[in-house]
């Protein structure tokens, strides 16, 4: 299915600044909404330097507006009766039966109200808003006396240990819980929500106060609530949250069987260093900017920011992703599988880290993230989404997790990817538009959308007409429903050079790339801002692994080569790691491939085993996928194929090498033909806008060839393979800065 089969905009209007009741409860007016966060306020001793905007009203056009409506039709909205058990798992009765589930299969009705709230902020989807109710009300009633929601019998509840003999991760299911339902408080004051809450953080105390949350194992996961837990203390103001979660960042970190996190960045070490550097910490990790805030603390501060940078640094990829092989490994150049879960575990510290540092930089990193990895791994539908979506190859969908765990028919589509896609559109309810003081805004977000939020006791509509991120061309107006002076700061991207913006007319000239462009201004009805954005190219040189490649990116836009390639896996074969994979001798897989030559790409490990080739059904040698260092990347190559269009197939052997513990076979996919172009001699032709991409360029390569490149979104659709690392000759190698996280350069 293709990711673009919508042509028309649709323009989702959201008005949150009303009462209404939905089954008894009654929906927040904007000024209830004002105290619970105003609660939250005072619970702390070092607030955010930014926080959400007061918001009212807002509406989005063009592709983010499509994505919430067709993820809030096609998959927020009927979960419980296409996927009964996100729900069915926490009765009794499925309880007591000891379902072969995932370890962490509690985190799915967590994960999938936290994104279908922040969904709702930018929507007011009004049947959305009724759906979740029913979903709120089913999810709180399954809730046991003492606290638990989870999927497990009594004798198991947070031990850690499952009754079928693998550990749980039992305490990250009720995290993800905790969180939706304190979402959905703060959105509705639905008092069942919190209280919910409370009796979860009720029975963490009871259980952890006296001894080891790490005890318990998978320290991975179920060290999460401390993250929560702060939250539900700056929502109640109950010390015994605080104490808890003080007592899992400064005790449990450091347990031998943990991570050793915060004091593995005060010692100036990088993330990936850590003892457990999977992307699951980050959700613990943003505990400590928690405490920052609360305490006061600068060292949680320090530790938070210190790992933020590493990630940035080491382990964020050029399509805003994070993680190879779900952690982090300090090479951004690696090849691996760059999971859903991860990304939005990404985006989501980086809201933390605009909040607390008030850095332009992190929300570029934000744009960066959603409009490449966040909008890649999602279907343009909205019914689905991918587990991995690699910078060069196939995007590999998500499915049951772990086909040794299922779930009852009509429950397939529940994955812990599936459950969280939604969170990574939802997200930006929270930096779009922030606040920095009463009678301040903070616009980060450039596209065709209407937002009105509270400027102190005055409403202020902010009106974008522009197809950005296609062209850099922005016009906003602004309009107060009174005269008003306020600061309103418009975000300057890093890579925007010689950005040009006009008040009224007049051209303001003290425009920095980085940084915000603060206007302090007695605002009318009418003004209006022309923010012109120079949408250059500009290119991030590779090392290491791309070492000779090159990102291009124009804007926010990482450009990508379709290759065209197609390909077909037998049933024997399913994803993981990036990879499709499989051990049943017989078992086929065809490519189809253009030219003389073909490169397929996997990786070696200490249990594969052997792949015949066969080329037009002629057999051109066998494929050894043993190695004794596991996850080494390998290439495969034949030279002899000739001109015109010709067929690849893979047949596993069943046999192995002397050496190997198994027949374990893998593939990455086909390496598509390098294209090469010149950086000095880059023009282009912008392509009419389609139903198909963002944006779509034709350039000529080296030898004088039409080429045409797309966003990285776009990229890959119908499963074809795709590049995103691509040769470009004189282009400069730069060294990452503070001030220039992508290390990229215009020409």
């Amino acid at each position: 299915m293709s990711k673009r089969n919508i042509l028309a905009s649709i323009t989702i209007l959201v008005t949150i600044n009303f009462v209404m009741t939905t089954q008894g409860q009654t929906t927040l007016c904007s000024n209830d909404s004002q105290n619970i966060q105003m609660t939250k306020k005072a619970n702390s001793k070092s607030p955010e330097i930014f926080t959400m905007a007061n918001i009212c009203e807002s509406s989005f056009d063009g592709i983010y507006g499509r994505y919430l409506r067709n993820i809030t039709s096609n998959w927020l909205m009927g979960i419980t009766e296409r996927n009964p058990m996100i729900l069915e798992m926490f009765t009794e009765e499925s309880r007591e039966a000891k379902k072969d589930l995932a370890p962490w299969s509690g985190e799915f009705a967590g994960k999938y109200l936290t994104g279908a709230v922040q969904i709702l902020r930018v929507t007011d989807d009004k049947k959305l808003n009724e759906y979740l109710q029913e979903f709120v009300n089913r999810l709180v009633s399954l809730q046991a006396e003492n606290g638990y929601i989870g999927p497990w019998p009594r004798e198991y509840e947070l031990t850690g240990k499952g009754p079928l003999g693998y550990a749980l991760s039992d305490a990250w299911g009720h995290y993800h819980i905790m969180l939706g339902l304190m979402f959905w408080y703060e959105q509705t004051g639905d008092i069942k929500a919190i209280e919910a809450a409370k009796k979860i953080g009720d029975l963490m105390y009871d259980k952890f106060s006296q001894k080891s949350l790490a005890e318990i194992g998978e320290c991975t996961m179920n060290l999460a609530p401390a993250h929560s837990l702060c939250i539900l203390y700056r929502l109640t103001g109950n010390d015994k949250y605080l104490q808890l979660a003080k007592k899992i960042v400064d005790e449990d970190f450091a347990n031998e069987k943990s991570g050793d996190w915060f004091n593995n960045a005060m010692s100036g070490k990088e993330y990936y260093q850590s003892r457990l550097p999977r992307w699951e910490i980050l959700h613990h990790l943003m505990a400590m900017a928690e405490l920052y805030w609360i305490t006061g603390q600068t060292k949680y501060r320090d530790a938070f920011e210190q790992i933020w940078w590493s990630i940035v640094k080491l382990d964020r990829h050029n399509t805003g992703g994070f993680s190879t092989s779900e952690e982090a490994k300090g090479d951004p150049y690696m090849s691996g599988a760059i999971e859903t879960c991860c990304t939005i575990a990404w985006a989501a510290m980086s809201v933390e880290m605009l909040k607390m540092t008030g850095n332009s930089i992190i929300a570029d990193e934000l744009e960066l993230t959603l409009y490449n990895g966040i909008f890649g791994y999602e279907n343009s539908d909205g019914s689905m989404c991918t587990y991995n979506t690699p910078m060069d190859g196939q995007r590999i969908p998500s499915t049951t997790d772990i086909t040794r765990f299922q779930f009852r028919p009509g429950s397939e589509q529940l994955s812990c990817c599936s459950a969280n896609s939604a969170r990574g559109f939802g997200l930006a309810s929270e930096w779009a538009l922030m606040k920095e003081k009463e009678d301040s805004l903070i616009l980060n977000w450039y596209g065709p959308s209407q937002v009105k939020a509270m400027v102190g006791d005055t409403s202020v509509m902010l009106s974008q007409n522009t197809d950005y991120p296609r062209t850099g061309k922005v016009v906003i107006v602004i309009e107060p429903e009174k005269t008003k002076e306020f600061t309103l700061k418009l975000r300057i991207p890093n890579w925007s050079e010689n950005t040009a913006v006009k008040l009224n007319g007049t051209a303001i000239d003290s425009t920095i790339p980085g940084s915000y462009l603060v206007l302090r201004h007695q605002w009318q009805k009418g003004d209006t801002i022309e923010l012109c954005l120079d949408m250059s190219l500009h290119y991030w040189a590779g090392q290491k692994e791309k070492e000779g490649f090159t990102s291009i990116y124009r804007g926010p836009i990482l450009l990508a080569y379709n290759t065209n390639t197609k390909q077909k896996f037998s049933e024997h074969w399913r994803s993981g790691g990036g990879m499709y994979v499989t051990d049943q001798k017989g078992a086929e897989a065809t490519f189809e491939f253009d030219g003389n030559s073909v490169v397929l790409i996997g990786k070696r490990y200490d249990d594969a085993g052997i792949i015949a080739a066969e080329i037009d059904g002629k057999t051109v040698g066998e494929i050894d996928e043993y190695g004794p260092v596991r996850d080494c990347p390998f290439e495969w190559s034949y030279q002899e194929a000739g001109s015109g269009t010709h067929v690849l197939k893979l047949v596993v052997t069943g046999e192995k090498n002397t050496n190997s513990k198994g027949v374990w076979c893998n593939s990455g996919g086909l390496k598509g033909a390098t294209i090469k172009f010149d950086a000095q001699n880059m023009d282009f032709q912008l392509l009419d806008a389609d139903s198909e991409s963002i944006v779509r360029l034709k350039f000529k390569d080296i030898h004088g060839e039409d080429v045409v490149l797309r966003d990285f979104d776009s990229a890959g659709d119908d499963g074809r393979s795709y590049e995103s690392w691509l040769k470009v000759e004189n282009v400069k190698s730069v060294n990452f800065t503070k001030n220039n996280p992508l290390r990229s350069v215009a020409k």
